[in-house]
């Protein structure tokens, strides 16, 4: 297992020197670095956004277990973690343990810095995550008492990561570092995922807080159902609330409470993230996507796509072409 322990800072210097410490490796460009090969492949990129913003992406392959300690720092900061990783990723704040991770959990939590924090990786496992680290006092200023009523208290929770974040955070896997107009694209993002976190939690209440953990892990279950199955079609709300056990209005209301959207809604938009990927390999046309994923009408899948990307599946397959 290889071990890293740090703190987080806006100072981007001194991060960028723990870096180079923790790794033995060169700090290119003051903003990023590649993984040693005996870790793996990939590259830690920090850059500072605005004052009082930072931004951290992580992309890899990993060959060993990572063990990553995050030591409570004396900066008053807010780090915001979007996991889209492949396997279950498990992060631990103050002791308690949580899975995050794109396909299988919930891949975002909010990290209060004076708190330790430990994220461990599996084996042979890619991990792709953004992180935004933002001083309180920026979320305070902003958005004030509506996200927290206790200034000086630490503050954790995870949550699902709202559908307009993924297709922002997928979009980076599309960039190429080395590109000049990469830092803009970047913060770009920043400023983005930054809007939406505060429109969202500017007005929800920390949900999750408020439902039974039993009642957490059922529609856990009926979601991850959904996500095995999406190649085939919606199997009803009767069945996903029989599943969990609850009545279908209670099961509707939890399912939207936990994750900010509708079960039917949620395979929706599962689906056409796959049909994203697979529109984007450019070995399949739209048509044999659709009927891949159980469309009977292609007008249907069309318009689903629609509403999801911005624009028509046959007119991705052309960009894709060109």
């Amino acid at each position: 297992m290889f071990k890293i322990k740090y703190t987080f800072t806006l100072d981007t210097k001194k991060y960028l020197n723990q870096l180079r410490e923790i790794f033995g490796k060169k700090i290119i460009d003051n903003k990023y670095l590649f993984y040693p090969e005996r870790i793996g492949q990939g590259y830690n990129y920090f850059i500072e956004v605005m004052p009082g913003v930072a931004i951290m992406l992580m992309n890899a392959d990993i060959k060993v277990q990572v063990e990553v300690a995050r030591y409570p720092t004396e900066e008053d900061l807010f780090i915001l973690h979007y996991d889209l990783s492949d396997e279950i990723i498990l992060l631990d704040v103050d002791n308690k343990s949580n899975k995050i991770g794109y396909k299988v959990n919930l891949g975002f939590a909010l990290m209060d810095s004076n708190a330790s924090s430990t994220l461990k990786t599996p084996v042979d496992s890619s991990f792709f995550a953004l992180r935004l680290i933002v001083s309180k006092d920026f979320i305070y200023k902003y958005m004030g008492n509506a996200f927290l009523s206790e200034k000086n208290k630490q503050y954790y929770f995870h949550d699902h990561i709202d559908s307009n974040s993924i297709l922002l955070i997928k979009s980076l896997k599309e960039r190429n570092i080395f590109d000049d107009s990469f830092d803009f694209y970047l913060k770009g993002v920043a400023l983005e995922l930054l809007a939406n976190f505060m429109e969202r939690y500017s007005v929800k209440k920390n949900q999750p807080y408020k439902i039974l953990q039993i009642e957490l892990d059922s529609i856990e279950q009926t979601k991850l159902f959904l996500l095995d199955n999406l190649y085939g079609s919606f199997p009803s709300i009767t069945f996903l609330a029989e599943m969990a056990g609850m009545s279908e209005s209670k099961y509707k209301s939890l399912f939207k409470n936990i994750y900010q959207i509708s079960p039917m809604k949620f395979f929706i938009r599962e689906k056409m993230l796959v049909a994203g990927k697979l529109l984007g390999s450019g070995s399949l046309k739209a048509s044999a996507i659709a009927k891949m994923l159980n469309y009977s009408s292609f007008s249907q899948f069309s318009n689903h796509y629609l509403s999801i990307f911005g624009y028509k599946p046959s007119e991705g397959f052309i960009k894709k072409k060109s």
